[in-house]
């Protein structure tokens, strides 16, 4: 049967919505200086978005504007769109997630160049804004790579997961 709700004909209205917090996204980060890249991870950068998807957004500020970034994490949501609520950890976090009255929310992550690094999870990223080349050349070096588990890590993770 699947999931059911009341609200379908709203929800039918989330990927627009979704789509106008990335344009706005976009516009804003393209236009600052301080932002040397920025990425939309999760179901975004997999291209696998479903109709509830949130935004997964990283941005690579410039190492000496980084403090300035986390100390502001909470104001430049609100430039793209009407907040509701925000989950944040406080203010040494390096992320926050912000709710949207759109019934979108978009998780923000800052980081400083060198805290970028070939990953086995940068492999699925689309690549907004990359002064530099830096974000390609991540991403290149990030395709190369693979993980496979070992028997070991596997039967740790089934005992972790598995229900008794």
């Amino acid at each position: 049967m699947g999931f059911v709700t009341r609200h379908k004909e709203r929800d039918l209205e989330i990927p627009k919505h979704r789509q106008d917090l990335m344009t706005a996204i976009e516009k804003d980060l393209f236009n600052d200086d301080d932002v040397l890249a920025a990425f939309y991870g999760g179901s975004i950068g997999n291209e696998n978005m479903d109709l509830y998807s949130d935004i997964d957004l990283r941005i690579v500020v410039l190492p000496e504007k980084f403090q300035e970034f986390i100390s502001n994490k909470k104001n430049r949501p609100k430039k793209w769109g009407n907040v509701l609520y925000f989950e944040d950890l406080g203010p040494f976090v390096t992320y926050s997630i912000a709710h949207y009255d759109c019934f979108v929310k978009v998780d923000t992550f800052y980081y400083k160049p060198e805290d970028i690094q070939p990953s086995v999870w940068l492999k699925n990223i689309k690549i907004i804004k990359d002064t530099d080349g830096m974000l390609a050349d991540i991403l290149d070096k990030s395709m190369a790579l693979s993980y496979e588990p070992t028997i070991e890590e596997f039967e740790r993770y089934r005992q972790e997961f598995c229900v008794m």
